[in-house]
């Protein structure tokens, strides 16, 4: 990154739009399947971060399913937040016909958040704002949380 500001991988924002599939993605790592080294960031910036993000419509139900979120080491200069899956708001399934994954299904940590103050939050799965989410068959698992101020 070249300044702080937010980065999302997949990032649908349209509060009047509804139906929309987010499915069977890879998000990190080099390699594909997230494989080889990790994504990494340094923390010359400070950057708020989401791999898939949604804020969408209430109509018909949008969904996703089946996507893989693994392999980072992340760093920031400050407190901005990391998030695997992020609904702002919304009629929206999220893992109840495919699960997905956030970290590792096993081993040590996937995910590294790094941050430079006492106040740096990492999510998983994040759901705020308006509207209908069904959220089920989600693995949350070997993230590490580091602050650079402790």
């Amino acid at each position: 990154p070249s300044a702080s500001v937010t980065y999302n991988v997949i990032n649908i924002e349209s509060t009047s739009g509804t139906g929309f599939t987010v499915s069977d993605n890879f998000i990190g790592g080099q390699a594909p399947s997230c494989g080889g080294s990790a994504w990494t960031k340094s923390t010359e910036y400070d950057n708020i971060f989401s791999a898939i993000n949604l804020n969408v419509g209430t109509g018909s139900a949008s969904s996703v399913q089946n996507n893989t979120i693994k392999n980072f080491a992340w760093s920031n200069s400050g407190t901005a937040t990391w998030t695997g899956i992020n609904i702002g708001g919304g009629y929206v399934n999220v893992g109840t016909s495919t699960g997905n994954i956030i970290g590792a299904t096993s081993g040590t940590a996937s995910i590294i958040v790094t941050g430079g103050g006492n106040d740096t939050y990492v999510y998983g799965i994040k759901i705020s704002g308006g509207g209908t989410v069904d959220c089920n068959v989600i693995i949350v698992n070997y993230i590490s949380i580091v602050s650079a101020s402790c």
